[in-house]
């Protein structure tokens, strides 16, 4: 599929999977998870925060992850910062070229 061969790659990546895209779903906690097992929504707003953020994160290279956000005070509006990404991408293992 398109992402393993992404991930066979040197190009420098970053596959960020959303969990359900919602309008009316209320600004919230970001969420960072693996494996594919992530249920939930995100609005586009949030989305759209996280991936600008998520730019320059040397971080994020060559890392697969899902990211929702749990129904909170919003992230970004209670001063949410990159730092806080970080820290949670920190835990997220780099793809091996076999990964699913």
């Amino acid at each position: 599929d398109g992402e393993q061969r992404l991930r066979s790659t040197d190009v420098a990546y970053t596959i960020v999977r959303s969990c359900g895209i919602n309008a009316t779903h209320p600004n919230g906690r970001i969420s960072i998870s693996t494996g594919d097992t992530a249920v939930g929504r995100i609005n586009p707003g949030d989305l759209a925060k996280v991936l600008v953020t998520m730019l320059d994160m040397p971080v994020c290279t060559r890392k697969t992850f899902e990211v929702y956000a749990k129904a909170y005070e919003g992230f970004f509006s209670r001063g949410g910062t990159k730092g806080d990404c970080q820290k949670q991408l920190e835990g997220v293992v780099v793809d091996n070229g076999n990964a699913p």
